[in-house]
């Protein structure tokens, strides 16, 4: 159906609605909002350059690591995000005229505004990807509690060209490209580390075994988080140890 206003300045205000109506009478469907869905391109292999080894600092964000890239030749903070499936760009400077809702959703539920925009380049020390699909995401919320203004996060499909080396201590990350065997490529060896867990991969998470108490649990490795997590239900339990 449509609807008609007259606005102040006397002209009409049209705004169409559908709607679904059962047998009964009931709505089973009522369309207010006009949500059109994108879809992000996968960047093929020829627009991404990986080095063979870059040596990053990175700055303590809160808890989180940041590091300096730059977008189309805007440089700034973007935190270091194995959680993230993609790069995702701060919408507040990086926005289209007419957003569109993806419904993504997130560990505290749905998360709105978000939107897919096209970008000539992402530069991250010698990493490079051009002509790339974004997905772009208010996170201002981000911004207003680490007090820093952040352009982005840097997620799995970045790091996944890498073999990566994190030392909190010394606020150093070493990354050693990989080839397509995903072996490394630099002639720059580590020395053997002293401890290997072997985890399997969730998606874009690696996830492990390990024991609270008597109880197995899987946890899940994420640079993007500030502090552990626990599922709520597998607290109960061992709560009661």
């Amino acid at each position: 159906f449509i609807t008609e206003g007259r606005s102040v300045d006397k002209t009409i205000k049209r705004k169409e609605y559908d709607f679904v109506v059962d047998e009964a009478g009931l709505f089973t469907h009522i369309g207010l909002f006009s949500i059109q869905t994108k879809h992000r391109k996968e960047t093929p292999m020829d627009n991404i350059t990986v080095p063979p080894f870059m040596n990053v600092t990175f700055t303590p964000v809160g808890n989180l690591m940041g590091v300096t890239a730059e977008v189309d030749g805007r440089e700034g903070i973007f935190l270091l995000d194995s959680g993230a499936p993609c790069l995702v760009l701060n919408s507040r400077y990086f926005a289209t005229e007419t957003r569109q809702t993806l419904g993504s959703m997130g560990v505290g539920g749905r998360i709105s505004g978000t939107d897919i925009i096209t970008v000539k380049s992402f530069k991250w020390q010698q990493f490079e990807k051009v002509h790339i699909d974004v997905m772009t995401m208010d996170i201002a919320h981000l911004e207003e509690a680490l007090e820093t203004e952040i352009l982005g996060l840097i997620g799995f499909e970045e790091l996944e060209h890498f073999e990566l080396h994190l030392d909190y201590k010394s606020k150093n990350l070493l990354l050693f490209g990989l080839d397509k065997e995903g072996e490394t490529v630099a002639e720059i060896r580590m020395n053997s580390p002293r401890k290997v867990l072997k985890f399997e991969l969730q998606k874009h998470i690696p996830v492990f075994n390990c024991k609270v108490g008597n109880r197995s649990l899987q946890l899940g490795l994420d640079t993007g988080a500030e502090s552990n997590l626990l599922n709520l239900v597998h607290w109960e339990e061992i709560h009661e140890m």
